[in-house]
């Protein structure tokens, strides 16, 4: 699994490869807006907001 993923500034990156993600997306996390029905994803690091879509992200901690 190591093998198959990037690595950039000594850390490995989530990658997507053969139709499928490998690893998961660190430092992001997402969650349930109620009042507007959608999926809002966070930067973990940053707290900012990064998008948000009708479905839940794949590969991303909900919270």
């Amino acid at each position: 699994m190591i093998g198959s993923l990037f690595k950039l500034r000594g850390d490995y990156i989530a990658t997507n490869k053969d139709g499928g993600r490998v690893g998961a997306i660190k430092d992001r996390f997402q969650v349930f807006n109620p009042i507007t029905g959608l999926w809002v994803k966070f930067n973990a690091v940053t707290g900012k907001i990064m998008g948000s879509q009708k479905t839940k992200y794949r590969n991303v901690r909900v919270k």
